[in-house]
């Protein structure tokens, strides 16, 4: 009897189907998971992409960048690492940085995501060292200080003067470790998004630099990311186009309550107001006509024109919460049926989004309206007497 041949021709051609399948199946994931970024540009919606910087151990700023490559506009989303909230598997109120694992951050986003209303699916954390190696990489970054740093870190003595320069990757890790005694919140807020967006705008800078697959490689290696080395030179492409001037920045809002001795910052409304805000933030993402900073900065007079105790003071947290400054609250000296918002500007475009907040439409101009003339200071550029009509969100039709 012949002796059957141990190399069958049958069992060979199904292994070399079974290494093509398996090949393809490798390409295509492969494929997919580089085009992803790609893909989301191409959406309507504006990519959400979560910047993280760390000090090794704790979360130094940690912001949600949402960027419209149609208009080229973008906006920087504060999210404190010290928010409060109740912790999935934890059973119990902690801050949000419980979660943060920089090796598997997916929690840490789906709380974020929760709190802003935003699915987000990209990722870029850094700790200082790494940062350092990302600021030398594109050359520096250009900042303004507007006070010197005089301070000591770790037994060094640092000092950075004050105004504009180009900041290497040594100056930018002390920049965004030091803590200035005197500086509020707001300040330190501000100051974290304003490097980040010197950051973007050197990202995109260097966008040429960084399409080298050498120098995209030791990117990649700087970062803890879900983004593919392709990815990467297709974001910083993008930030080519980015509008760094009239980038919105926004921060999450609340009160502050000490649990476990931990300071804890609990957003106001559960995150409602945050969440209206980003809403209304990606609307004039996708419209030519973007919500700019300027047209944030706009000093609101908030009148109670009701019986309705602390309606004034409520309503000026809402306005903070759309990143507005509120420079003054107070009673009006009588009742009002009707919401009135004056227009002390002449700029109707940002007036018109401060009634939208509330939903006005009973829009004032100064000029003519002899009676309130008196009871307005040069510095209010917009008064809003609240009336009756108003539920503590929105004026009623």
């Amino acid at each position: 009897m012949k002796k059957a041949s141990i190399f069958d021709p049958g069992i060979i051609l199904l292994f070399i189907m079974v290494l093509i399948l398996s090949a393809t199946g490798v390409f295509l994931y492969g494929k997919v998971r580089v085009n992803k970024l790609e893909r989301a540009f191409d959406q309507e919606e504006p990519v959400p992409l979560m910047l993280i910087i760390t000090d090794g151990e704790k979360i130094l700023t940690s912001q949600v960048f949402l960027y419209q490559l149609s208009t080229g506009k973008g906006a920087l989303i504060d999210i404190p690492a010290n928010t409060g909230a109740l912790l999935p598997g934890y059973e119990k109120i902690g801050s949000i940085e419980t979660l943060f694992d920089s090796a598997d951050p997916q929690r840490y986003l789906d709380m974020v995501g929760g709190l802003s209303g935003l699915k987000i699916p990209f990722y870029l954390i850094m700790n200082l060292e790494n940062l350092s190696r990302v600021v030398d990489l594109i050359g520096g970054v250009e900042t303004f200080i507007p006070n010197p740093v005089d301070t000591e870190i770790d037994g060094k003595y640092i000092l950075l003067p004050s105004g504009g320069f180009i900041m290497d990757g040594s100056k930018a890790a002390i920049y965004l470790r030091y803590g200035d005694p005197g500086e509020s919140e707001s300040e330190k807020v501000s100051r974290a998004q304003s490097f980040l967006k010197s950051l973007l705008d050197g990202l995109g800078n260097s966008a040429q630099r960084i399409s080298n697959p050498e120098v995209a490689g030791v990117m990649e290696e700087s970062l803890i990311t879900n983004l593919s080395q392709r990815s990467l030179v297709t974001l910083t492409s993008a930030m080519e186009g980015l509008d760094v001037q009239n980038m919105v920045q926004l921060r999450l809002r609340g009160t502050s309550r000490s649990v476990d001795d931990q300071e804890l910052l609990f957003p106001h409304s559960d995150g409602r107001l945050l969440r209206e805000t980003i809403v209304q933030t990606i609307n004039s993402l996708k419209s030519e006509e973007v919500l700019s900073e300027g047209d944030l900065q706009v000093a609101l007079e908030i009148r109670n024109g009701t019986s309705v105790t602390g309606l004034a003071g409520r309503t000026s947290q809402l306005y903070q919460s759309f990143g507005y400054d509120v420079a003054r609250i107070g009673n009006a000296e009588e009742n009002y049926d009707k919401t009135v918002i004056i227009d002390r500007m002449g700029n109707q475009q940002a007036v018109k989004r401060v009634a939208d907040v509330i939903k006005c439409n009973n829009i004032l101009i100064q000029t003519g309206i002899e009676e309130f003339e008196d009871e307005i200071e040069t510095r209010i550029d917009v008064l809003i007497i609240l009336g009756k009509d108003f539920d503590g969100r929105y004026c009623k039709e």
